[in-house]
C-alpha cells in the first residue's frame, strides 16, 4: 500500500512540474513575431474578399480599408496627433536642448459609429498614411503602441504613402530616424536640460519604440570610449519614467568638459543602447544666454558659470571657462567684477533660543550643498541616543550624528538644501529618541554662514569662493522665486 502511495504521488508531482515549465511556452506570447502573424492574417483574409470599403480622413490624409459588413458600421474616421511621453517640467530645469534631428509623429486613430463612440470590434485592415515630406523612406520606421507594449510594424510603401495590416487600429508612431541605430527599435535622446538640484543635474529626455523593454539605465563617460557599454560607465543614472532620465550631482569644475552619454535597456534579454551623445555643457549655457531674452535666466546662467570657474579655481586647476564664456557671447565685465556685484541680500538670522547644543558648523559646497552642524562635546556620551531635528521650507526632517575623521567631533550632515534656498531658515534642534527637544532651537541659513565666512576668512580664493556662492545662489532664487513662493 505505501509502495502504490509513493508511486502516484512521483506521477502527480512530475504532472505537475511539467505542466509549470511547459504552460508558459504553449501559451501565446506577446513579442512582436506574434504580431507579424497577426498581421499577416490581416492581410489574407482581406485580400480573400472582393467587398471593400475605404474611410479617410482630410487632415492627414489617412485611410482605413476594410471588409464591407465592417466598415459599413463605422460613420467616420478620426485621426489626432498625440506624444508617447507627457513630459513633466520640473520649475527647477533651464529650457530644453533639443539634441536630436530625427522626427516623430504619434497617430491616434480610430473609427467612429453614427452615435460618436468608437468601433472596438476586431476585424482585418489595411492602413495607409502619407510620408512626410521631410522623411527619408531608407531610415523610416513603424510602431504600434498598445498600451505599455510596442511593436515594430512591418509595411510596405506604395509611391508617397507607406501602408500595412491590421486586425486592430490606434495608435502608431512614424519615425524619421536618422541614426537608424538599430533595425526593429528606436532609441534614442531626445532633449536635455540642466536641473537646478544637488547642485546640478542633467535631466535627459528620450524617445523610445522598444518591444519588452525593461532595466532602463542612462550611461555617461567622461572620455571618449572605443566600447561603451554598461560595464564601463563613468556614470549610471536614473531613470525617472515616462521617458526621463537623469544625472545627478554634475561636478561644475566640469563643465566645460565633453560628457558621453547614451541611453540603455534589455530587449528580450539582450543589451540595447542609443547612439552616443556628446555633450557639452559649457556650449549649452552659451547658446541658452545668446538666445534668452530673460534677465532673469540669462543671470542664472551667467551666475552658474562663474561658480564652476571658481570651483577650478578653489582647486586651483586651470581654466578658461569664464573666458570662453565672455567670447562666445560678447559678455564685458570680467570674472572678479561678476562676482563683486554678488551681494548676501537676506537678514543674519543666525539666534539661539536657549541651551546651545552645538559646537559649530560649515558648509561643503562642491557637488552637493551640505551643511555640517557640528555636536558640542558635551553629548558626545549620549550621541547614540539624540538626534538632529531640522525644519526647512514647512518639512521636517531628522538627521543622525556621525564622528567627523578630519575634525574628531560628531556632525549631522544636511543634504537637502538646494542653491535657491540661499535665505530660507533653517531650524535646528537636538531631540532624544522618543522625540523631545533638548536644549535651544538654532536658527541659521546658507546665506548667513556664508556671509560670516566671507568676513572672516582670510585667503583671497577663500573670498573669492564666497563672493561667486552668493552671485550663484542669489540668481537660482531670484530666477525660481515664482515657485519658492508657492
Amino acid at each position: 500500500m505505501k509502495k502504490k502511495i509513493i508511486v502516484i504521488t512521483t506521477v502527480v508531482l512530475a504532472l505537475l512540474l511539467t505542466t509549470v515549465f511547459l504552460i508558459p511556452f504553449l501559451l501565446p506570447q506577446d513579442t512582436n513575431e506574434q504580431y507579424d502573424k497577426q498581421s499577416l492574417q490581416a492581410e489574407k483574409r482581406l485580400q480573400m474578399q472582393e467587398e471593400k470599403v475605404t474611410i479617410g480622413e482630410s487632415e492627414y490624409g489617412i485611410e482605413v480599408t476594410g471588409l464591407k459588413e465592417y466598415m459599413q458600421q463605422a460613420s467616420y474616421l478620426k485621426v489626432s496627433t498625440t506624444s508617447h511621453f507627457s513630459y513633466k517640467e520640473d520649475w527647477n530645469e533651464t529650457p530644453k536642448d533639443f539634441v536630436s534631428e530625427s522626427d516623430i509623429f504619434v497617430y491616434d486613430i480610430d473609427l467612429y459609429k453614427e452615435d460618436d463612440t468608437v468601433l472596438n470590434n476586431s476585424a482585418p485592415m489595411q492602413v495607409s498614411i502619407p510620408i512626410p515630406d521631410k522623411f527619408n523612406k531608407e531610415t523610416l520606421k513603424l510602431f504600434k503602441i498598445n498600451e505599455t507594449k510596442t511593436y515594430n510594424v512591418n509595411y510596405i510603401t506604395d509611391k508617397n504613402k507607406i501602408k500595412f495590416y491590421t486586425n486592430d487600429i490606434g495608435i502608431y508612431a512614424l519615425v524619421n530616424d536618422l541614426e537608424n541605430t538599430h533595425k526593429d527599435m528606436y532609441f534614442d535622446i531626445s532633449t536635455v536640460s540642466l536641473k537646478f538640484e544637488n547642485i546640478l543635474s542633467l535631466k535627459i529626455f528620450s524617445d523610445f519604440y522598444v518591444n519588452n523593454a525593461t532595466d532602463y539605465k542612462v550611461l555617461m563617460w567622461n572620455y571618449e570610449e572605443e566600447n561603451p557599454d554598461v560595464s564601463n560607465a563613468t556614470v549610471v543614472g536614473n531613470y525617472l519614467g515616462d521617458g526621463v532620465f537623469e544625472i545627478n550631482e554634475i561636478q561644475f569644475k566640469n563643465i566645460d568638459k565633453t560628457f558621453y552619454i547614451r541611453l540603455y535597456c534589455k530587449s528580450n534579454g539582450e543589451d540595447k543602447y542609443s547612439s552616443v551623445l556628446e555633450y557639452n555643457i559649457l556650449q549649452y549655457c552659451i547658446n541658452l544666454y545668446n538666445n534668452a531674452q530673460d534677465e532673469k535666466l540669462k543671470n542664472l546662467i551667467l551666475g552658474t558659470i562663474c561658480y564652476a570657474e571658481m570651483s577650478n579655481i578653489y582647486e586651483e586647476i586651470s581654466t578658461d571657462i569664464f573666458e570662453e564664456f565672455q567670447l562666445a557671447t560678447n559678455y564685458k565685465n570680467t570674472f572678479e567684477e561678476t562676482i563683486a556685484f554678488g551681494t548676501f541680500n537676506g537678514k543674519n538670522l543666525y539666534s539661539e533660543n536657549g541651551e546651545n547644543c552645538f559646537y559649530g558648523r560649515n558648509v561643503d559646497l562642491n557637488n552637493k550643498i551640505l551643511y555640517n552642524i557640528y555636536l558640542s562635546p558635551t553629548y558626545d556620551n549620549q550621541v547614540n541616543n539624540i538626534k538632529l531635528k531640522v525644519k526647512m521650507n514647512e518639512k521636517e526632517f531628522i538627521v543622525p550624528f556621525q564622528k567627523d575623521i578630519s575634525y574628531g567631533y560628531y556632525k549631522a550632515t544636511i543634504d537637502q538644501i538646494q542653491p535657491y534656498d540661499i535665505n530660507t531658515p533653517l531650524f535646528l534642534c537636538l531631540i532624544d529618541k522618543n522625540g523631545k527637544q533638548i536644549g535651544g532651537t538654532l536658527t541659521d541659513s546658507v546665506g548667513t554662514f556664508i556671509m560670516q565666512g566671507s568676513k572672516e576668512y582670510k585667503l583671497e580664493k577663500d573670498k573669492k569662493m564666497f563672493a561667486a556662492t552668493i552671485t550663484f545662489m542669489n540668481d537660482c532664487e531670484t530666477y525660481f522665486k515664482k515657485t519658492n513662493d508657492l
